[in-house]
C-alpha cells in the first residue's frame, strides 16, 4: 500500500470529513456545510416558482402541439407561430438627426419581414387594406425667436392626421407619440412630416413608425 503524506492537520481534517458527514439538507447562507442532493433538488424547485416543473417547447415540436399549461415556448418556437398565423409587421426609423426644411423623417426600414411596405424619401407605401399604425419620436426646436416654429404632422396620403407644434423647446426633446388606424382600397402612403415657418432647424431622435397590418 501506497503512503501518502497529508499536508493537513488532523483537526483540518476532521473539519472536512464532518462537513460532509453532516451535510446541509438545504443551501444555507453562511455554512461551510455540503448540500445533499435532495436538499439541492428542493431548493432549486421552490426558486424556480411558476416555472417549477415546466418543459420547454422548441420549433421543431410547435407551440400548437403543446397547447397547455406546463409548457415554456423558445423564441424561435414563438416566431414559427406568429408566422404561420399570418401577423404582418412592419417598422420604419430614423435614429437622429436635423432638418432645416419642410421634408419628411427619413425614416428607413428596420423590420418588415413580410414586405407589407417601402419606404422611400422617409414616405412608406402601404398596399390596399386596414393597418394600425403608431408613430412616435423625440423633437426639438430652440432659435430664440417664437416667430420661427416646427409644425410635425403625421399624415395619411399626404392629409394630415395629427400636428404637433415645436417651438422654442429648448434643450429637451419634446416626445410625440399617436396611434390611429388607416385604410384605403389601392396603395396608400404614411410619414412624419415637418412644416417650416421661418428659418430655423428642427433636431429629432428615435423616430419610428410601426405598422400592424389587421384587414
Amino acid at each position: 500500500m501506497s503512503t501518502f503524506n497529508l499536508t493537513n492537520t488532523a483537526s483540518q481534517v476532521d473539519t472536512a470529513i464532518q462537513a460532509v458527514v453532516g451535510a446541509d439538507t438545504t443551501p444555507t447562507n453562511g455554512s461551510a456545510n455540503m448540500v445533499t442532493s435532495d436538499g439541492v433538488f428542493d431548493y432549486v424547485g421552490t426558486q424556480l416558482g411558476d416555472l417549477a416543473g415546466k418543459t420547454v417547447t422548441v420549433e421543431s415540436t410547435g407551440i400548437a402541439a403543446t397547447d397547455n399549461d406546463t409548457s415554456i415556448p423558445t423564441s424561435a418556437a414563438v416566431n414559427a407561430a406568429v408566422t404561420a398565423a399570418g401577423v404582418k409587421v412592419a417598422s420604419y426609423t430614423a435614429a437622429s438627426g436635423s432638418t432645416s426644411g419642410d421634408t419628411a423623417i427619413p425614416v428607413t426600414e428596420a423590420l418588415d419581414p413580410s414586405n407589407i411596405g417601402s419606404v422611400s424619401g422617409g414616405v412608406v407605401t402601404l398596399g390596399a387594406g386596414t393597418y394600425l399604425v403608431t408613430y412616435s419620436g423625440g423633437f426639438r426646436e430652440d432659435d430664440n425667436d417664437n416667430n420661427d416654429y416646427y409644425d410635425v404632422s403625421f399624415r395619411h396620403n399626404a392629409s394630415n392626421f395629427f400636428t404637433e407644434r415645436l417651438n422654442e423647446t429648448g434643450n429637451f426633446y419634446r416626445l410625440l407619440s399617436y396611434t390611429t388606424i388607416v385604410t384605403s382600397a389601392s396603395s396608400q402612403t404614411v410619414d412624419i412630416y415637418a412644416d417650416r415657418t421661418s428659418g430655423t432647424t428642427l433636431h429629432y431622435q428615435n423616430v419610428s413608425i410601426s405598422i400592424l397590418k389587421i384587414g
